[in-house]
């Protein structure tokens, strides 16, 4: 089995000032404005100054993810098997970028399973 609960929440949207140097201009200080709606952000980086707004989607994320593999391998005669894998896989993936481990590990328990079942048969063909 293969649990994983991974979550991003992003704050602060920024960009570098100036090349080789780590210093940043904030978006929504100074003269730049910063507005949030239907999931996405609207950047204006000089507000009413000449450079374009521009549009960037949430980042935040929320992602769940649960895989369970199971084989049985049957060997039917010296040289011969018939393997049978079960895969079921679950996968969940919100926006919002808030952890709480109870909540997100029910959500995936009740999403559907994705299930693959995969069969491998060799024979040994000898005198």
């Amino acid at each position: 089995m293969q649990p994983l609960l991974s979550t991003g929440d992003y704050v602060g949207i920024k960009e570098f000032a100036r090349p080789r140097t780590f210093s940043f201009n904030e978006y929504g200080e100074g003269a730049s404005t910063i507005s949030f709606n239907n999931n996405v952000y609207t950047i204006d980086p000089d507000g009413g100054g000449p450079a374009p707004s521009f549009a960037q989607f949430n980042p935040n994320f929320n992602y769940k993810s649960l895989r369970l593999n199971a084989v049985l391998r049957w060997e039917f005669q010296p040289g011969s098997t018939l393997y049978v894998v079960w895969t079921n896989e679950k996968l969940h993936d919100e926006p919002n970028g808030e952890f709480s481990f109870g909540r997100d590990f029910r959500t995936l328990l009740r999403d559907r399973p994705d299930n693959v079942i995969a069969l491998k048969l060799t024979y040994w063909w000898s005198r």
